[in-house]
């Protein structure tokens, strides 16, 4: 498929698993240059080098945690102007009983599934019509739609 892209920039964040890593898989195969970014430093260079292995790309990588500030600016600067911006965010953890969810749980999973794609398209949207093209994707959870006891932070607030 040629969706048109090829030659333009992808940051991905959370790139190294899931629908992120399969999010790059695809946009590699399309012949952008890739960035990517996660947490796990292991998982991630494995990733990058599977990706690179399977399509040939150029594949740019770098451990940071997106829910944090430090986290956006590290991957921020290893792609300050992506032409593609694709966000994810880990699954919040079970949470069977609401009275146990802690505020430091709220905040957490706020910072991650909320905070932190605001915070990359405020950093990279002007640049996107600087240059009259952009895309961003934001992947969150199923869980957001269909509400469930056992998933309460992802539930209730994306």
């Amino acid at each position: 498929m040629d969706l048109g892209i090829k030659g333009r920039k992808a940051l991905v964040n959370g790139g190294s698993a899931g629908l992120g890593k399969g999010s790059a898989q695809a946009l590699a195969a399309e012949g952008v240059d890739l960035y990517i970014s996660a947490r796990q430093e292991d998982r991630l260079q494995a990733t990058a080098e599977q990706i690179r292995r399977d399509t040939g790309a150029s594949v740019t990588i770098t451990v940071a945690d997106h829910s944090s500030n430090e986290g956006r600016e590290k991957s921020l600067s290893i792609c300050p102007d992506p032409d593609i911006l694709v966000g994810t965010c880990s699954p919040a953890p079970f949470t069977p009983d609401f009275r146990k969810v802690t505020t430091a749980d709220w905040e957490e999973h706020l910072s991650a599934g909320l905070i932190s794609p605001i915070e990359f398209i405020r950093a990279t949207v002007d640049g996107m019509c600087d240059r009259g093209f952009g895309r961003i994707v934001n992947i969150s959870t199923g869980a957001s739609k269909f509400p469930s006891e056992l998933r309460t932070l992802s539930g209730r607030i994306l």
